[in-house]
């Protein structure tokens, strides 16, 4: 059996992976039979084990971690998949917390005779729903306006949110978290966050993208350098989803955009959720406004209201 756990959402990714763990242990109870592949050394002896016979009567489990890197690697564990027939009683599990060019050999087989799941960025009714039941696995409750008021102060980030749960879940001591709870308790992150902005922006959410850039005002972020870094960064939007829309693969338009790693991944899960003409639009009214401030024809902090409110 193959199992393939991908997506952006690396913490439920890792709940999934440490289930799966945890399951196999309580069925094969000595754990002799766990390996996990961490560095290219460890492949020479996990391909042994593959194609050697168990000491115990137990099922092997074999977990590999962001392994997509690496090209050597991939085609000798591609290569092993394509001979699975031949290999019982192996469990194979596939962990990656981010972005695969869905042209990448391994990840289509992957997608084709794996048992998969992909780990999406929640947000809506399944992050409300989410965080009800990690509440819920606590033995407490949570009010409708304390969900809102945590989205509202955290974002979408499942680790963090995950932390935040816990220490409210402590305070109340399996009472019910209110709204008044969390604003005791947790406090809003008023660095600059411009995915988070964008993220509302891409959902439609401007009473969100207007709390998050008042946010930066009062804490005396300077309106125009709030203006540049979104066109900055719509910018690159406009730039990544343009080469999408010509199929130039993943890996090229990263080098050519010559957007740092980390960056760049959030980017591209970005622009999938606009289309070309959206940006072009949005880019275009950025720049209708950026060059309104620098002639003095509108006051910097309008021009940025006009901009969330307009969109």
């Amino acid at each position: 059996m193959i199992i393939f756990l991908y997506g952006p959402d690396n913490f439920r990714s890792k709940q999934k992976l440490n289930e799966i763990i945890e399951g196999y242990i309580k069925t094969n109870k000595t754990g002799l039979n766990l390996r996990f592949f961490e560095e290219e050394k460890d492949f020479g002896e996990i391909k042994k084990e593959i194609f050697s016979p168990s000491i115990f009567k137990e099922k092997k489990l074999f977990i590999f971690k962001k392994i997509f890197n690496n090209q050597k690697i991939k085609n000798e564990l591609l290569d092993i998949f394509k001979k699975t027939k031949e290999i019982k009683n192996i469990i194979f599990v596939i962990w990656h917390d981010g972005e695969v060019p869905k042209t990448d050999p391994l990840f289509v087989f992957l997608k084709e005779r794996a048992k998969k799941q992909e780990f999406k960025l929640l947000n809506g009714t399944p992050l409300r729903l989410w965080i009800k039941k990690e509440v819920s696995k606590k033995n407490s409750l949570i009010s409708e306006e304390a969900v809102d008021k945590l989205i509202e102060l955290v974002g979408n980030d499942s680790w963090k949110l995950f932390n935040e749960i816990q220490k409210l879940v402590t305070f109340k001591n399996q009472n019910t978290i209110r709204k008044k709870d969390v604003e005791l308790l947790i406090q809003p992150e008023i660095k600059l966050n411009i995915f988070k902005t964008v993220d509302a922006i891409a959902f439609g959410n401007k009473k969100a993208a207007l709390f998050l850039m008042h946010k930066h005002l009062e804490k005396g972020d300077n309106p125009s350098y709030l203006m540049f870094m979104i066109s900055r960064h719509f910018r690159y939007l406009l730039i990544v989803r343009e080469m999408m829309e010509r199929n130039v693969p993943f890996q090229l338009i990263a080098k050519k955009t010559k957007i740092g790693p980390r960056v760049f991944g959030k980017i591209w899960h970005q622009a999938k959720k606009f289309n070309l003409a959206e940006l072009k639009k949005i880019y275009f009214k950025i720049f209708e406004l950026d060059l309104a401030i620098k002639t003095g024809k509108i006051d910097p902090v309008l021009a940025l209201d006009l901009f969330l409110i307009g969109i």
